[in-house]
C-alpha cells in the first residue's frame, strides 16, 4: 500500500495541486496521436518505397505533432520544474540553441550515407524519429510559450527572424534535393512509387519540404503574432 511519503504519491500530489489547462491534455493527447499514425505500419510501407513519401511523414512530425508536443511541456515537466534535467532542457529550447539542433538535425539525418543507413535498419530510423521530435519540441517551444516563462521572443519581430532563419535553413536544404541532378539515396532505386523515377520522386520530396516549412512558417508567425505596445 501506498503512503503519503512514496515518491509517486508525492508526484502526483503535487501535479494535482498546480493548475493544468485543458489544452495542454489536448496538445499532448494529438501529439501522440500524431506519432503514433506517422509511424503505423501503412506508413511505414510507404516511406520504405518513396522519398516523397518520407518527406511527408517529417513535416507532419516536425510541423504539428513537434508543436503539440511543446504546447504541454508544461504538463509533462510540471512536477519536476525544479530539476536540473528541466532547467537544461529549458536552456536547450532557448533560440539560438533550438535553432541549431533543429536545423542540425535536419540536415545530419539528409547525409546520403546517413539517410540510407537508418532506412535499412528500423532502431537507427527509430533513433531518427526520436531526434527529429525532440529537436524540433525544442524549437517550437519558444513560440508556443503563450504566458512566457521563458523570456524569450517576447516581440513579435524575433518570433518572425526565428521563424525566417529557419525556413531558410530548411529551405536551403530543400533546394539541394528539389533541383540536384542525381538522385542521392540509391534505396529508393529498386522501387518505383507512382511510377516516377528516384530522381523526381527526391525532387518532390524536396518540393514537399519547401511547402510544408513556409507553410508552418507562415502560419506561426501569425497564429504567435501579439499585440504590442
Amino acid at each position: 500500500m501506498m503512503t503519503r511519503t512514496d515518491p509517486e504519491v508525492q508526484v502526483a500530489a503535487r501535479i494535482a495541486r498546480r493548475d493544468t489547462r485543458p489544452r495542454e491534455w489536448i496538445a499532448l493527447i494529438g501529439g501522440i496521436a500524431v506519432v503514433l499514425i506517422m509511424n503505423s505500419p501503412p506508413v511505414d510501407t510507404a516511406v520504405d518505397r518513396s522519398f516523397s513519401s518520407h518527406m511527408l511523414q517529417h513535416m507532419i512530425l516536425m510541423n504539428v505533432a513537434a508543436p503539440l508536443i511543446a504546447i504541454a511541456w508544461p504538463l509533462l515537466f510540471r512536477a519536476w520544474s525544479s530539476s536540473r534535467i528541466v532547467s537544461g532542457l529549458n536552456a536547450l529550447a532557448r533560440p539560438a540553441p533550438a535553432l541549431i539542433l533543429s536545423s542540425g538535425a535536419l540536415w545530419f539525418w539528409h547525409v546520403p550515407a546517413i539517410y540510407n543507413a537508418q532506412l535499412s535498419n528500423g532502431r537507427i530510423h527509430a533513433v531518427e524519429h526520436m531526434l527529429f521530435i525532440g529537436a524540433f519540441v525544442l524549437f517550437w517551444r519558444p513560440l508556443v510559450d503563450d504566458n512566457m516563462s521563458l523570456g524569450y521572443l517576447k516581440a513579435n519581430g524575433q518570433r518572425v527572424l526565428y521563424l525566417t532563419i529557419s525556413m531558410l535553413a530548411s529551405g536551403l536544404l530543400a533546394a539541394v534535393l528539389t533541383f540536384s541532378g542525381h538522385a542521392f539515396y540509391p534505396h529508393y532505386a529498386a522501387a518505383s512509387f507512382g511510377g516516377r523515377s528516384p530522381l523526381a520522386d527526391q525532387q518532390l520530396g524536396g518540393a514537399i519540404m519547401w511547402l510544408g516549412g513556409t507553410i508552418a512558417g507562415v502560419l506561426a508567425a501569425i497564429i504567435t503574432m501579439r499585440e504590442e505596445p
